[in-house]
């Protein structure tokens, strides 16, 4: 039962809170509170609680039209599960890369994609991305809608002053 009760396990990462009892009748019933957004493919090979995240990265990325040395700082807002799996700011390899929010971001702030090419067992850590990720702060928030997965609110502040916001209420995946 460890995999449902543990800490990080499935009922804590899917549900607002731990409630183990809610997490047994929903296997035993077969019924889902995964209901929305609904099962969808994984996007990238990280933890999904960084989906989201990587989601405003691109989504930036693309809209706004900048180099990285035009960043000033970032913003990152997390949820408590995602808080919870966010182990490592500035990884030293890939495996905690994975779970690096903060590195997640950096890759889809920089290079407008994060694919598994960044996170091979032969691959280094990008060095501008673990830098432009020691410039994002990683917050937990009690501020999304309630009915959010894995949501994350992202504001990334330039040096000419201009900011731009994106606000992800499900990780994919």
């Amino acid at each position: 039962m460890d995999g449902f009760e543990a800490e990080n396990g499935f009922i804590s990462c899917y549900g607002k809170s731990y409630d183990v009892e809610a997490g047994k009748r929903a296997f035993l019933e077969r019924t889902s509170f995964l209901k929305v957004p609904g099962i969808i493919q994984k996007p990238y090979p990280t933890c999904r609680s960084n989906h989201s995240g990587i989601d405003g990265a691109l989504w930036i990325h693309k809209s706004a039209g900048y180099r990285a040395d035009q960043i000033d700082r970032v913003e990152c807002f997390v949820d408590s599960a995602s808080a919870r799996l966010d182990r490592c700011q500035l990884p030293s390899g890939p495996e905690e890369a994975k779970f690096s929010t903060a590195y997640c971001v950096a890759l889809g702030l920089l290079y407008g994609t994060v694919g598994v090419e960044h996170f091979l067992c032969d691959s280094s850590i990008d060095p501008e991305a673990r830098e432009l990720a020691g410039r994002i702060q990683v917050t937990e928030s009690l501020d999304f809608p309630e009915h959010s997965s894995f949501p994350n609110r992202l504001r990334v502040y330039f040096r000419n002053g201009c900011c731009q916001e994106y606000l992800g209420e499900y990780g994919k995946g």
